[in-house]
């Protein structure tokens, strides 16, 4: 669901021609044929993100595209969650649903996820290749922001450590109002 989300982005952007020279057809063919909701393989995973960060989009245009599928899947998890919201502004009642998504993303990786302050959180993602990429890196972080804003948490602050390819690790650190 990320990557045809990334790929319906890379449209709205105007940057699908560029995308498709960039991504081998066979790929792109590949990826195409995966229909709704559902796991696909790693790498195919991988040669999208590698694509797009081939396209050397600036981080303001990365973020946005990573905010507008932050909206949807934001969505998707107040559906999943019965409608239910943060409550009094806190986001630690609906963190189990977060949770559970950071570990479906990506089979083989895992997501922890710590609270750090009365209004922060440190979200640690481990073995998960992805977040190598510049491009991944960028948009999740605008998909943290707009996913916990679906569910009326009202975000001050979205950052991302130095990731650590030793461990294939990196650290977001979440905070609101």
């Amino acid at each position: 669901m990320l990557v045809h989300s990334s790929i319906a982005e890379l449209h709205e952007l105007g940057v699908h021609d560029r995308y498709c020279a960039e991504i081998d057809p066979v790929t792109l063919a590949q990826i195409n044929e995966l229909i709704g909701p559902g796991w696909m393989p790693l790498p195919l995973a991988l040669e999208h993100y590698e694509a797009c960060d081939r396209l050397q989009l600036n981080d303001k245009l990365i973020l946005q595209a990573g905010m507008r599928a932050g909206e949807k899947m934001g969505g998707a998890l107040l559906v999943a969650g019965a409608h239910s919201t943060a409550v009094d502004g806190s986001p630690w009642a609906v963190l189990g649903r977060f949770s559970r998504m950071g570990r479906r993303i990506y089979e083989g990786g895992t997501s922890q996820y710590v609270k750090v302050g009365a209004r922060a959180l440190l979200i640690e993602h481990l073995r998960n290749p992805l977040f190598a990429l510049h491009y991944y890196r960028v948009a999740h972080g605008g998909f943290l922001r707009k996913a916990f804003g679906s569910l009326s948490v009202d975000i001050a602050d979205v950052s991302y450590s130095a990731y650590r390819p030793e461990r294939a690790q990196i650290d977001y650190h979440v905070s609101w109002r």
